[in-house]
């Protein structure tokens, strides 16, 4: 409380009106023929002076659990969603602007989770339980369920980039998971699968009150450049990783103005495509030091030197709890306890962010995994390593034209 704020006793009233309606409309594919297909669900929104809020937009989906030839399942069949399940019914939901691909989500899930894991706090999370994060989503007669997910749990845009957008076509796209166990939990001989019977773009269009609505149009009318800047996620993996104690991935090559913030890295083994496990989940796999290359830059800096086994992984909970703090700016709640850190998602983050004079003067950067094990790497592991980087896109909004600047 400031001291002029207590002793202006005639400051006036102040009502903020400039947005006089706030309606969510929803848009569907262009045919329901493909929702069960592995192609493409293309939904677009294409309408002239619309303001539309992308960030505060999200996928609604009904579908149904048959056996594998479609017909219905006998009532009492144990089988339930998985955490997180709706986002495993994707391998890919794209978002384009006139054409042009903004931003991407690849393998859904499995970015979803890592990402969720070191970003919400618990009371966070409640938000995106239509996912069914942290909470089943209960099944109707004949195995029905609904669902919501939210843009901003999948995409980095729709996370960062809160301001409308103006007069331009919007696509959603999706693509459907070929590994339909994945959100499915039950007997390892049950056959089933997942049928899509409904999917909705609940989109929000404003609208402003006419002071506003003439400066936008000013501005639109003047083809100013509007810059929108958001944090891309991309996700990287390594399929049956060697079956040895040390070993390193060279994970790919990038220019240094998409160099790595962040980057989030979880085991998981035969998790794939299986009844019996969570895909949502990850595993220690008795990780012993992990370090992140940069060219010849390491993260972090000290080895880690974990003893899973002994229940010795202070630094890498310290690691994952510093992460909120570090991309959020806010105070650090993370969603696991340290207990539960280790059963359920023993992820290695890593904070990159700190960097700049050492990229200043490079074109380039080469980015590679060294990891150690106390044991030789189970069979069927994974590795994946979520990248975090900055992008930043420039829209001409008059002539609809898009360039990438990072």
């Amino acid at each position: 409380m400031s001291v002029s704020n207590i002793l202006n006793i005639n400051n006036g009233v102040d009502y903020d009106e400039n947005i006089t309606r706030y309606d969510v409309h929803n848009y569907s594919p262009a045919t329901s023929l493909s929702l069960d297909a592995a192609d493409n669900i293309i939904i677009s929104v294409n309408q002239e002076s619309s303001y539309l809020l992308i960030s505060e937009s999200g996928i609604y989906i009904e579908g149904k659990i048959t056996k594998g030839d479609g017909t219905g399942l006998p009532a009492g069949t144990e089988v339930t969603l998985v955490n997180n399940a709706l986002c495993f019914l994707f391998s890919e939901i794209r978002l384009e602007m006139n054409n042009v691909e903004i931003d991407s989500c690849k393998e859904v899930g499995i970015t979803s989770s890592l990402k969720a894991y070191a970003s919400y706090s618990q009371n966070e999370l409640k938000r995106f339980e239509t996912t069914g994060w942290n909470k089943t989503i209960a099944l109707g007669e004949g195995f029905t369920f609904s669902g919501y997910i939210p843009l901003k749990f999948i995409l980095g845009f729709a996370e960062n980039y809160e301001k409308i957008i103006l007069n331009q076509r919007m696509d959603l796209i999706l693509m459907r998971s070929k590994k339909p166990k994945d959100a499915l939990k039950g007997a390892a001989t049950l056959d089933t699968k997942i049928q899509l019977t409904k999917i909705l773009w609940k989109v929000p269009h404003i609208q402003v009150s006419d002071p506003i609505r003439l400066q936008l149009l000013s501005q639109y009318r003047k083809n100013i450049p509007v810059t929108m800047s958001f944090r891309k996620w991309n996700l990287n993996y390594y399929p049956n990783i060697p079956a040895v104690k040390e070993s390193s991935w060279t994970v790919r090559s990038t220019t240094a103005v998409e160099r790595p913030r962040y980057i989030i890295l979880g085991f998981q083994t035969s998790r794939d495509n299986d009844f019996t496990k969570d895909p949502s989940e990850f595993d220690h796999c008795d990780l012993k030091n992990l370090k992140v290359f940069l060219n010849s830059e390491s993260y972090p800096y000290e080895a880690l030197n974990l003893d899973m086994g002994g229940k010795k992984y202070v630094p890498l909970y310290l690691m994952y709890c510093a992460f909120q703090e570090s991309y959020y700016g806010k105070l650090s709640e993370p969603f696991l306890a340290y207990n539960e850190f280790l059963s359920k998602a023993p992820i290695v983050v890593i904070d990159c962010s700190k960097s700049y004079e050492l990229w200043k003067h490079s074109s380039s950067v080469d980015i590679r995994v060294e990891y150690e094990l106390k044991n030789n790497a189970p069979n069927d592991t994974d590795l994946f390593a979520l990248i975090i980087h900055d992008s930043v896109v420039r829209l001409q909004p008059l002539t609809n034209s898009i360039q990438k600047v990072m």
